[in-house]
Order: structure tokens, then sequence, then C-alpha cells
């Protein structure tokens, strides 16, 4: 540790203080692929009759190609088989069913939950600046009320 600092202004929802330090570390070099989500195939769109038969067709049509290459080449590994396999359905699914779209997980933010949060932050830094017990107790009514209204916001949206 290098440096250690109070922050009594910082808002964390409690009566504590924020500590704030600095400190020298090494971090390793990560040599995996950062940032690497998996994309998850729409298998809803399978519970229309239409859809299953449509990728049934794409899947015969990739057994068809693998079926043809195996008899060519001869034997084969157990790995290589599963491997074959697998990129075999995942490609007849991204070309039949495709991928779920992304869900908007912030869209419950508005104005009204932005508004109730600024009202709970203006009364934690009065109460900071002055603390009395008519502040603490606008601040614990202000903080219960922005509660509520992110709560409802983000359990209306989804």
């Amino acid at each position: 540790m290098l440096d250690v600092k109070s922050c009594r202004g910082a808002s964390s929802d409690s009566d504590h203080y924020l500590v704030r330090g600095t400190c020298r570390c090494k971090i390793a070099y990560n040599k995996y692929e950062l940032n690497r989500t998996t994309r998850r195939f729409h298998i809803d769109a399978l519970r229309e009759a239409n859809m299953v038969r449509r990728f049934e067709q794409q899947l015969e049509e990739e057994f068809g190609k693998l079926g043809t290459e195996k008899v060519i080449e001869g034997e084969s590994h157990i790995e290589e088989d599963w491997k074959q396999l697998k990129d075999v359905i995942k490609e007849a699914a991204k070309q039949t069913i495709g991928y779920q779209p992304k869900s908007d997980r912030r869209g419950w933010f508005g104005d009204e939950c932005h508004r109730a949060l600024e009202e709970k932050n203006a009364a934690c830094k009065e109460r900071i600046d002055r603390p009395t017990r008519a502040k603490r107790l606008e601040y614990e009514r202000l903080r219960k009320i922005a509660h509520k209204v992110c709560k409802s916001k983000k359990r209306t949206h989804g």
C-alpha cells in the first residue's frame, strides 16, 4: 500500500466512509481472450413447426456432407468425430434459428430514478456537512423512496 485516504463525501448508502487507497501490484499476463462472451441460440424459435422442419432439413444436409467425407477418408478418431458433429449442429442452428437478441438491461433507469437519487445524494451531503437528527431522518426517508422507485422501475422493466 502506497497511500490511504478516507473520503467523507462519497455516498455509498451506509453510515461508513469510503476508504481510498493506492497500491502497487504486479498483474500477470492473461493469455486467454478477454471479453469473450458465448452467444446463445434462439431456441424459442423451435416452438414453431415450420422452424423445426427447416432445422431438421439443414441438419440432414450437413450430415449428408459429413457422411460422404468420412467414406472417402476411411477411419477417424472419436475426438475429431465429436468436433465435426458439434460444428455441424452449431452451423445448422446458426443458419436456421439464429442467435438470441441481446436484452436491454439498463432501460429501466429513467428520469424518475435519476431525480430520486439526486435528492438522496443531496440529503447525504447535507447530513455529512452538518449532522443532525433531522437531516439523518430526512436522508433515510429519501433513501427509502429512491430504493422503492428504482426497484419498482426495475421490476416493471423485465
